[in-house]
């Protein structure tokens, strides 16, 4: 059954803390990256239009967030400025390294430090919390683990949280979490991270079977998840009009970021995007 239960410094120079903070940059869309290079923060935008309220859902591969990287003050401000600047209010994140990661940008915008982030223009003052899985698979030399980061002022209410049971199927296990919106919609969110690709296009054949296993685990939510607003997200390490997503068109699901956007100032002629948002017909 996948209907999941709840279970709920070092000191850094400031050449260490720009250092960091310009690579943690480059996991930016560039026009994310140029509103973090002007010299004054903009005003954060409204999540209400035509009398109605939204929220905003962001997916973010932090490049191995370990406790020690984002102690570095530069990685913390960039991070809180682009969910601020954004107004994001619920963010899905791969790539944890450490288990308390979150909790430190969590401290930051709740009980800011950092001059910017503490005098932030029309800051309203939100509840941030967030949630972070067990060890999902392995990256580089530790563990991975999936988060999110969400703010409970605007209505966002956590109901259950784990892991699947999926580990013959996928590297990282995925990590189902259903949230509450605004007390009436609930949304499910399956954080993944497939199996990274190799050069040689003969080593790839697991990262293949992962994305083909996307059907297989929306076919097991369709029969056992009550919720049918159901959000596949994260790094999928394969362009989304690959032909092993085909099974999931099938099922309707639709993703949302085309493949040549533009994801780093490194090639602004368009870039392969492999990070994506796949919707469920209801979502």
């Amino acid at each position: 059954n996948l209907y999941p239960t709840l279970n709920k410094p070092n000191h850094n120079t400031t050449s260490d803390s720009l250092s960091l903070a310009s690579l943690l940059l480059e996991t930016l869309p560039p026009e994310l990256q140029t509103i973090l290079l002007s010299l004054t923060p903009q005003r954060p935008l409204s999540i209400c239009k035509n009398n109605q309220t939204y929220f905003r859902f962001a997916s973010w591969n932090l490049q191995q967030l370990t406790n020690e990287k984002v102690q570095n003050p530069g990685v913390r401000e960039v991070v809180c400025r682009i969910i601020l600047e954004n107004n994001f209010s619920l963010i899905g994140i791969q790539e944890i390294g450490n288990k308390e990661a979150l909790g430190y940008i969590v401290e930051e915008l709740n009980n800011p430090t950092i001059p910017l982030i503490k005098d932030w223009p029309n800051r309203q003052n939100g509840k941030w919390n967030y949630t972070v899985s067990d060890a999902a698979g392995r990256m580089f030399q530790g563990n991975e683990y999936f988060g999110f980061i969400y703010d409970e002022s605007i209505g966002i209410e956590l109901k259950r949280a784990s892991l699947l049971p999926f580990k013959n199927y996928f590297t990282r296990s995925p990590y189902i979490v259903i949230f509450r919106i605004y007390n009436k919609y609930e949304f499910v969110f399956v954080n993944i991270h497939l199996k990274a690709r190799r050069l040689d296009e003969n080593e790839n054949e697991r990262t293949k079977d992962e994305a083909l296993s996307l059907s297989i685990l929306a076919e097991a939510m369709n029969d056992t998840v009550e919720q049918q607003h159901i959000v596949i997200f994260g790094d999928f390490n394969m362009i989304p009009s690959a032909s092993e997503f085909d099974a999931l068109i099938q099922r309707n699901y639709s993703y949302i970021i085309q493949q040549n956007t533009n994801i780093s100032m490194k090639t602004p002629q368009g870039s392969t995007c492999v990070d994506n948002i796949w919707l469920s017909p209801e979502a």
